[in-house]
């Protein structure tokens, strides 16, 4: 279907050409660049990011012309309002970004948003077969930012366009089957605590449920809008 790249390798090679560049000068930056869409000399430039480190992925360079032209700031990127980064759109079929009420958000930000909703978490079996299709996505394929504040029970992956559960390649069994499944996981895991359901993967025809709860650790943290302790069991 698609092949994502090497993210160790990439958080490496930004890691490292981050070190190398991080004293330049602006004008040290420009010497020798042209605008990505034309041969003109290049007058501005971003760093961009994407959702796999903190460190810059690589710079863009524009032309006054085409600063903005093609969008904010170029084609293939947005910029987060949560983080304040211009980021990448996608390496594959997944997008990482959403839209809300606040703005355009990468996915890091938004799964930091949501996951504080208490509206988004379950505490019952009976609620999985509805929350299946309102699973929103805030985890992408290798992503890790999530490690830092949940754990995981395990996950289904459905067929995008009729929502049955995926068996084999290119091989589904039912809808019933799939929600079953994730009901199973769901009602293992409640002992621990509430859980939520997240899109942690979505390909170009199929999609994956994923079973997370709170990490358990000794924290001071704040999930569903109250300060909370939590501590290792």
């Amino acid at each position: 279907m698609w092949a994502l790249p090497n993210i160790n390798k990439m958080n490496e090679e930004a890691a490292l050409r981050y070190e190398t560049e991080k004293d330049l000068s602006k004008k040290q930056i420009l010497k020798g660049q042209t605008c990505m869409y034309c041969d003109k000399k290049a007058t501005r430039y971003y760093d961009y990011y994407d959702i796999f480190s903190d460190d810059p992925k690589g710079k863009i360079f524009l032309c006054a012309k085409h600063d903005g032209y093609y969008g904010n700031p170029a084609e293939g990127y947005f910029f987060c309002e949560g983080c304040e980064r211009t980021m990448v759109e996608n390496y594959t079929w997944e997008l990482y970004s959403h839209d809300t009420n606040e703005g355009r958000l990468c996915l890091n930000c938004y799964f930091d948003s949501e996951i504080k909703k208490q509206e988004n978490w379950i505490d019952k079996v009976e609620q999985v077969a509805d929350r299946v299709w309102e699973s929103k996505h805030l985890i992408p394929v290798e992503g890790t930012h999530w490690k830092k504040y949940l754990d995981f029970h395990g996950n289904v992956e459905l067929d995008s366009m009729s929502g049955a559960k995926i068996t084999g390649f290119s091989s589904t069994s039912t809808v019933e089957s799939g929600i079953a499944e994730l009901q199973e996981i769901v009602k293992k895991t409640l002992g621990i605590g509430p859980v939520i359901l997240i899109m942690d993967a979505a390909y170009q025809f199929a999609m994956s449920i994923g079973v997370y709860t709170r990490k358990k650790e000794e924290h001071e943290t704040r999930f569903l809008g109250a300060d909370v302790k939590i501590r290792d069991m």
